[in-house]
């Protein structure tokens, strides 16, 4: 691998890797925050390099998604990006609203959360 391309798209979520590519929400590059976008470079980076190892099988079920080995370790290079460049608050905030998405409660939430943030 050369290189990555990564464009910004209209897209249904906030980034997306296609075939080594990355797809960033075009919606992100009008809040012109360079920290909200790095974050998703970083997790959609970490996806190439697990497509390129070949490591990914294929789209993941939305039910399994936070379970995923391939998205754990994205989230987790993520939250290390996210622990040294935002206030812990906004990470605080940002991990909130992804269990909340995901419909994750309960002891079940609290194991998410530290799987997620294993390595901060």
């Amino acid at each position: 691998m050369d290189s990555v391309k990564i464009s910004f798209e209209p897209l249904d979520v906030s980034a997306k890797t296609i075939n080594g590519d990355i797809i960033i929400n075009e919606q992100l590059l009008d809040a012109g925050d360079w920290d909200d976008i790095m974050r998703y470079v970083v997790h959609e980076m970490t996806h190439v390099m697990q497509q390129e190892a070949g490591k990914v099988d294929g789209v993941i079920d939305e039910a399994d998604y936070l379970e995923d080995e391939n998205e754990i370790e994205a989230f987790n290079a993520q939250m290390e990006y996210m622990d040294e460049h935002v206030p812990k608050e906004e990470l605080q905030e940002y991990l909130e609203n992804l269990l909340d998405h995901h419909g994750v409660e309960g002891k079940e939430r609290r194991k998410v959360l530290r799987t997620l943030t294993k390595d901060i």
